[in-house]
């Protein structure tokens, strides 16, 4: 509706609005894809192996609280020896599945996922089995930001503040 008005109100015709409009759409697009490639060559170049626990839930109860509190990197991200072989990664996340019979936020424990690489994954079972191969890292999406007076606050900060950090 706003399109159809503004030839008239700025005295020009439809069609170098619609122009107009087109390519302010591409720039916006072209930057888009721009700015994904450097975030994604930004994490391959600080990429390092890590591990997550997978649980019975692949989004987590209590969402706002799972964020607050430190979200994917607090719950589910296994650190690894990077000093020891990678060939160790699994044993040294199979460690860590056997002490947590549940998730926090994501329930039982099923499993967890090895990252070697940004191109290499495995899945592996409760037993620590592998059981499926991925030809890229496993990679969690959610991004948790808290904002206090225009600044943003990281969720251990958070933590902290209300005695809720995690303890090793």
């Amino acid at each position: 509706m706003v399109l159809d008005a503004l030839p008239a109100a700025l005295d020009t015709d439809k069609d170098a609005i619609r122009t107009t409009v087109r390519g302010t759409a591409d720039i916006i697009a072209e930057a888009e894809r721009r700015a994904a490639a450097e975030r994604e060559e930004a994490w391959r170049t600080s990429f390092l192996p890590h591990a997550y626990l997978l649980g019975t839930e692949s989004r987590p109860t209590q969402i706002i609280l799972y964020g607050l509190t430190g979200g994917p990197e607090r719950w589910l991200k296994v650190p690894l020896d990077l000093s020891q072989p990678p060939v160790t990664f699994a044993a040294q996340a199979h460690a860590v599945v056997k002490k947590t019979p549940n998730v926090p936020w994501h329930g039982a424990t099923t499993g967890f996922i090895v990252n070697y690489s940004p191109d290499s994954a495995l899945r592996f079972d409760l037993d620590g089995n592998p059981v499926e191969y991925f030809d890229r890292a496993y990679r969690l999406t959610a991004q948790f930001e808290l904002m206090i007076g225009g600044r943003e606050v990281p969720a251990q900060t958070f933590a902290k503040l209300f005695g809720i950090e995690k303890h090793s």
